[in-house]
């Protein structure tokens, strides 16, 4: 019997078929996990919850947690891990769980899980030939081998095909364009191109220097700037996604034809050809997701997007915070990660963090990475982060346990809404005002509507006494080396245009790209980007600038580089006195 919790974490008994199984449904306007008795539960777990280091891999050198040397047996672990999760108010496994020691001892206590399944990688996906048998062999090889034992598994929520692939774009297209002539995904790439420009060499020599006379012949490819090169490597970065999610979905479908196919959880980062792919194959969207802001908070766009070009929920496969204060000598080394100074600060990003996704109504889950720290001098690949519910030792910190008890999930999820941004703004004022950050804007009350186009950004407004501020927050990766000298010309940059009523002339910023400063039009206007993934870019305008009425019409377009995407906004802006 399978015992599963509901929104209030109440209990329904489910019967053993391999018809028994999880579905995602939308019921009003909220989506949710469904069991087959029609009851909705909002997946909140937390990933690698597992018995740590084994004995004979343990150092004492580079603490870690593991279970030998608390617990005297598995089934003592398990039980244990099982009470500690419900307790804290957790109602599923996240994937790298230990699965099967909770199959065999947990019981009646057994809780729903999810499984990576990591197909793709086992031919390095999607950086080898997707397109090669290869790739089918050891996906089909893999899948059979995983799936079998637990296709019949009614605690099984379903599978993600993969973790963090590189779907980044620019690369991709060069890395096949360099794979060798017979290669099948070679092939893909050059029919791909020669599709898009209609059969027509001349049009593709106008975008691109070709080495090469035909299509036929092409050795090498680099983007001329000012054409439409970048819509080619999006067609072609399709493409490769419609191969790999028809793949991941046909080798699943082959050993399992019920669970839920949770794609591959993206690595806090997307591109929006890759999402138009994997729509049509899979049930739900899947992603890592750290905080935006170490407060705790995110932007808009990139959850609602992901919903919106694909019909589907979405689930926070991980999520994360970590703090400089921490029990188990974690340094947090680099900058890949959120970080804090305090547990008590922790535990409220933590929070806060949580309670904005269970108020979306299109995420059906939250699944936090992970159960216990990392090692104090890193795991094997040198990660050293303050991540555990529970310290090297086992313990829990208390704060963090403290605030998941008292989340309120239930609640939210009854008044789960998506509160999409109105077109008419009331400016907010931002107090302490500076450009060194998006994080102490009042970005809820600022935030300005998208009207055109699948969003990768999104626009905020501020005010001060003298000042009008603009912030964007955008999502836009590129590798200069698919140009011409290694390097994107200005044309080729991002570029965001503001036009705003009580202005004479529009706003013209372009951004992007390494050792490239950002350029402004107007000298008045001050100016700042922080590079990366995502990019923030911020305009302090003085109010001097602007004509006397304090309600303005504003309206603005976003290019990502080289023209890829476009998006467009719209709204009235009152209260600018």
């Amino acid at each position: 019997m399978i015992i599963l919790p509901l929104l209030g974490f109440a209990c329904v008994c489910l019967k053993h078929t391999p018809q028994a199984v999880i579905e995602v449904q939308k019921t009003g306007p909220a989506w949710s996990f469904v069991t087959p008795k029609g009851q909705p539960f909002w997946s909140y777990a937390i990933d690698c919850v597992d018995t740590g280091t084994s004995r004979k891999d343990y150092k004492a050198s580079n603490k870690s947690y593991a279970a030998f040397r608390y617990f005297l047996n598995d089934q003592e672990w398990a039980l244990d891990a099982t009470q500690k999760l419900k307790t804290w108010g957790f109602n599923s496994t996240g994937g790298w769980s230990n699965d099967d020691l909770f199959q065999k001892f947990a019981g009646k206590a057994r809780m729903p899980y999810f499984v990576v399944l990591h197909l793709g990688a086992y031919d390095m996906a999607p950086w080898h030939d997707l397109f090669a048998p290869p790739m089918e062999r050891l996906t089909d090889a893999a899948a059979k081998k995983q799936i079998t034992p637990i296709a019949n598994d009614p605690y099984l929520a379903g599978y993600f095909t993969d973790n963090e692939l590189g779907w980044w774009d620019d690369t991709l297209f060069i890395s096949y364009l360099g794979m060798k002539q017979a290669a099948p995904g070679r092939k893909a790439l050059i029919n791909t191109i020669k599709k898009f420009y209609g059969s027509d060499f001349g049009r593709l020599a106008k975008d691109w220097v070709v080495d090469g006379h035909s299509f036929e012949t092409i050795k090498s490819l680099k983007m001329r700037p000012g054409g439409t090169g970048r819509k080619a490597v999006n067609a072609f970065v399709q493409v490769v996604g419609e191969r790999y999610y028809s793949l991941m979905h046909s080798t699943i479908r082959r050993y399992d034809k019920h669970h839920l196919i949770l794609g591959d959880r993206f690595c806090q980062y997307y591109t929006l050809p890759i999402v138009r792919a994997a729509s049509k194959y899979v049930d739900v969207m899947s992603t890592n997701f750290g905080a935006d802001w170490n407060d705790g908070s995110i932007t808009p766009f990139f959850l609602r997007t992901l919903h919106s070009m694909t019909g589907k929920p979405v689930l926070i496969s991980e999520y994360y915070m970590s703090a400089t204060e921490n029990r188990s000598g974690n340094k947090n080394s680099g900058s890949a990660f959120p970080l804090v100074k305090t547990q008590a600060e922790r535990a409220a990003a933590f929070s806060k963090y949580t309670r904005s996704l269970a108020a979306l109504p299109y995420v059906v889950g939250a699944h936090w990475f992970q159960f216990s720290d990392e090692p104090a001098h890193g795991r094997g690949d040198g990660e050293d982060w303050n991540m555990g519910f529970v310290d090297t030792d086992g313990v829990p910190y208390e704060e963090m346990v403290s605030a998941s008890k008292s989340l309120g999930i239930a609640s939210l999820r009854i008044h789960a809404r998506d509160n999409q941004p109105y077109d008419t703004v009331l400016v907010p004022n931002i107090q302490n005002a500076s450009l060194s950050s998006l994080k102490v804007w009042p970005r809820d009350a600022g935030v300005i509507q998208c009207t055109q186009g699948q969003a990768f950004a999104d626009m905020f407004v501020a005010k001060s006494k003298e000042n009008l501020y603009f912030g964007l927050y955008a999502m836009d990766y590129m590798d200069e080396s698919i140009y011409m000298g290694g390097r994107i010309a200005e044309v080729d940059r991002a570029h965001w245009r503001i036009r705003i009523s009580g202005l004479p002339q529009p706003i013209d910023i372009r951004f992007g790209g390494k050792n490239h400063p950002l350029t402004v039009n107007n000298p008045a206007i001050e100016a700042k980007e922080v590079g990366g993934l995502k990019h923030t870019v911020m305009l302090k305008i003085p109010k001097s600038l602007l004509s006397k009425p304090s309600t303005f019409a504003v309206s603005s377009t976003l290019d990502s580089h080289g023209r890829g995407e476009h998006m467009v906004w719209h709204a009235t802006l009152q209260g600018l006195k």
